[in-house]
């Protein structure tokens, strides 16, 4: 007799699931079966971490929907913060390799200190790693969660730079319409959507005599007119988004 299903019949070209109720893998394969899609698959080596560290944390982490659940952007964002965290090493021992429940608030502030002068990476390493140990005492594998208690980064500066009616111009004139560098432009302009979902905004977007787009961070279907700047950059454009 083959292996039991759990209860889902699938065939041969759909989602299988693989795994058991109650284990760490059943959870991401089951969301991936109603959706129709494959689950993630399990990092080769990722079984190899020791139990109870940071590298182990991570591997489960990948799978969970605390990780699968954000955008794409946003996980690519979370991943990157979270490789390069445990790549780290301090008095020769990689920090993928320490145990998370020996983690304390004085590591964390320790860690973060070696990201100055750079505060906002720092704040940003700091509440990658805030939702990783929520992460890590709903499954066990920490009695509390260290970064709670450190202070957070205070982030100098005036923000980004508001472009001037005359940067507007300069720019509107060194790229005319028809370009992808004016598409960009425009739809940032007209519409205010993130960088993001306006990379994917162009003429395959418009409905009649709207945009139309779910965004891409929050799964919200948002329809927008469009604007008198918009009218004569989206038909000239290329037929992909913005930004390909």
């Amino acid at each position: 007799m083959g292996r039991p299903t759990t209860g889902i019949a699938a065939q041969a070209s759909s989602p299988i699931i693989s795994n058991e109720p109650g284990t760490e893998a059943f959870l991401p394969e089951f969301r991936a079966c109603n959706d129709g899609v494959s689950a993630p698959e399990i990092e080769a080596g990722a079984n190899h971490a020791a139990v109870g560290t940071f590298d182990d944390l991570r591997s489960r982490y990948y799978r969970y929907p605390d990780f699968l659940d954000p955008g794409e952007r946003t996980r690519v964002v979370y991943r990157c913060t979270a490789e390069r965290w445990r790549a780290r090493s301090r008095k020769g021992r990689r920090y993928g390799e320490i145990m998370v429940r020996e983690l304390s608030p004085r590591h964390v502030e320790a860690m973060l200190a070696e990201l100055f002068p750079h505060r906002d990476v720092g704040e940003h390493a700091a509440q990658t790693a805030l939702g990783a140990m929520k992460f890590a005492m709903r499954i066990g594998m920490a009695g509390t969660n260290a970064v709670i208690v450190t202070r957070p980064f205070e982030v100098s500066g005036g923000g980004l730079h508001s472009w001037t009616e005359e940067e507007i111009a300069a720019y509107e004139q060194h790229h005319a319409i028809g370009t992808v560098a004016r598409l960009a432009f425009d739809l940032m302009i007209w519409t205010g959507q993130r960088g993001g979902d306006a990379r994917k905004m162009g003429p395959a977007s418009v409905q009649d005599t709207r945009l139309e787009l779910t965004r891409e961070k929050t799964k919200v279907f948002v329809s927008l007119p469009i604007m008198p700047g918009l009218a004569e950059s989206i038909p000239a454009a290329p037929a992909v988004g913005a930004i390909s």
